[in-house]
């Protein structure tokens, strides 16, 4: 580092406790994070974030929260009309019907995804059942549950995990009734693994990228081969429509080849999947077995990205 760019550090180390007070200066300046455009200090020591309702004299879980997921949190209370609540350990938000607690940068910009941007939104005229691999803190399912007024089964591969999503869905008492959480993962086949778990990022949590060097809790996690836990689902309900859901971080090739060869991949109607590349599964694999069981696709990559969207049709809920 030139004597030049140290100088300039410490000014804008210096800049930053000033403008922001000690803590927050310093917390800005050590977390790399810019500064919202309209957060101020009050003349009583409080952050203010006025975009968001947000006042607070002391560094905790929800002020880390509110100024690392500040954009996120400004789009879902701007374009989503949600309400937040700034609790010690985490923020409250109420949105379109669903209430819900963000715990991590994740939570909140997963809450983002789903109901701003609607990474989920279709429309099939029928009554549904949804399976949802990979449901995460379980928004996506409660995001479905609420609009379509639908059975969900969600499957999440770390209990940790799936105790957030259990935690969430009590919250919404109308429609816990129609959410189940199954707390372990779908594969091609069973088994047990011992992986690390990251509760800021739980959106990332892998069976193929095990990030082992990464620091994080051990937690020992359970799958279960795809067909044999999803078939009797699907039997429950013959004469529904059926949705799935994947996102499961790089197992989602196992779990496809593993429906397809049983033939029940078939028996779902529409299909919404997150990619990743991995070498040795090439999508192109993913879109001829789409293809072969009678789907129509697009699918797209995200810019300079390894990851992927496929939004996957049955051919004969097309009208011509």
């Amino acid at each position: 580092m030139s004597v030049l760019e140290g100088l300039r550090r410490v000014k804008t180390k210096a800049l930053l406790r000033h403008r922001y007070g000690p803590e927050f200066g310093l917390h800005f300046w050590n977390a790399g994070i810019k500064p919202p455009t309209d957060a101020s200090l009050s003349p009583e020591g409080e952050l203010c974030l006025p975009g968001l309702g947000f006042k607070s004299k002391i560094l905790d879980t929800a002020s880390t929260l509110a100024l690392s997921a500040h954009e996120a949190l400004f789009q879902l209370k701007a374009y989503a009309s949600a309400e937040l609540a700034y609790r010690d350990d985490h923020i409250s938000i109420a949105v379109q019907g669903v209430q819900l607690h963000g715990y991590s940068h994740s939570d909140i910009v997963t809450a983002k995804e789903i109901f701003v941007d609607e990474l989920y939104s279709f429309h099939l005229d029928s009554e549904l059942v949804v399976i949802d691999i990979g449901m995460n803190v379980g928004l996506a399912s409660l995001y479905f549950a609420k609009r379509h007024r639908c059975v969900v089964h969600g499957y999440e591969l770390f209990p940790s995990t799936a105790n957030v999503a259990s935690r969430n869905i009590d919250l919404n008492p109308d429609l816990a009734p129609n959410i189940t959480v199954n707390a372990f993962g779908i594969f091609d086949r069973d088994s047990e693994f011992e992986l690390i778990s990251r509760p800021e990022a739980r959106n990332a949590g892998s069976l193929i990228w095990k990030r082992e060097e990464l620091p994080g809790i051990a937690e020992k996690v359970e799958t279960r081969e795809a067909t044999s836990a999803l078939k009797p689902i699907l039997d429950q309900y013959p004469d529904r429509k059926a949705v799935l859901k994947l996102d499961a971080e790089g197992a989602e090739y196992e779990i496809l080849q593993n429906l397809f060869e049983s033939g029940t991949l078939q028996r779902f109607d529409l299909i919404m999947m997150e990619w990743h590349e991995r070498p040795s599964h090439p999508i192109e694999t993913v879109l001829t077995q789409l293809a072969s069981a009678g789907f129509v696709y697009t699918s797209r990559r995200e810019p300079a990205s390894m990851v992927g969207f496929i939004n996957a049709w049955k051919s004969s809920n097309i009208s011509s």
